[in-house]
Order: structure tokens, then sequence, then C-alpha cells
């Protein structure tokens, strides 16, 4: 248990890890090129997301957050598939369902490397 003189000093800690991790994230937003713009409705991007998951195996899982104010969705390609996003996840979140659809199509088509896309530390080498 801390004690009251020290909880300051780790409050202080966390506000500028916070600060730091926001100025990293600001950065890196920067630097990223843009992601393909996709003006599609809910429809069409459901089909996308259907086509990729039949064409390199891609896995979809979605959910709401949990404090019931976004939904998000997780896009992941098994290790032993042959797209180049092979072993890779991507992570998108909207609160709107439109969006996060729209999101994941524009994660589908970007390209295989950060900040779309990432090594999943989950991946299944199995194909089920």
């Amino acid at each position: 248990m801390t004690t009251p003189s020290r909880q300051p000093e780790a409050l202080r800690a966390l506000q500028d890890a916070k600060k730091e991790a926001k100025a990293r994230a600001e950065k890196e937003a920067l630097e990223a090129p843009p992601l393909p713009e996709v003006d599609l409705d809910t429809e069409e991007c459901f089909i996308r997301l259907v086509v990729g998951m039949f064409a390199s195996q891609l896995r979809l899982g979605m959910g709401v957050m949990p404090d019931g104010m976004a939904i998000w969705i997780r896009l992941s390609v098994p290790s032993k598939s042959t797209d180049p996003r092979a072993g890779m996840v991507s992570f998108v979140v909207s609160d709107d369902t439109a969006a996060v659809l729209r999101k994941a199509v524009q994660a589908m088509e970007a390209p295989a490397k950060p900040p779309w896309w990432k090594p999943d530390q989950f991946a299944r080498t199995d194909q089920s």
C-alpha cells in the first residue's frame, strides 16, 4: 500500500506518462500517411469485409467498449496466411456503427504496417 507522501509523486508520474503517450500518438498521427478514403454505406462495408474474410482468411471481432460509449472492430490475419498482413492485427473504434465499419474497411485496404496493422501477440498458427 502506498503512503500518502508517495501518492502525489505516483500521480505526477502517471500524468507525465499520459502526456508523453499523447505526444507520441500525435507525432505518429502526423507522420502516418492518410488512410484511403472510403465513402460507403453499411451494407457495402459488410460486403467488402466478408469478401476480405474469404479472400485472405481475415478474422473479424466486434463489440462494445465497457463503458458503452463506442463500438470496436478487431481485424486479424492468421500467421499461416499468405497475405502480407499475416500475424498482424488492426483495431478500430468509433461511436457510430457506420463509421466503425468504414474504418475497418480503411484498415483492411491500408498497407501492412503501423499504425494500421501491428504484430498480433495473440496470433493463432492454426487455420480454424
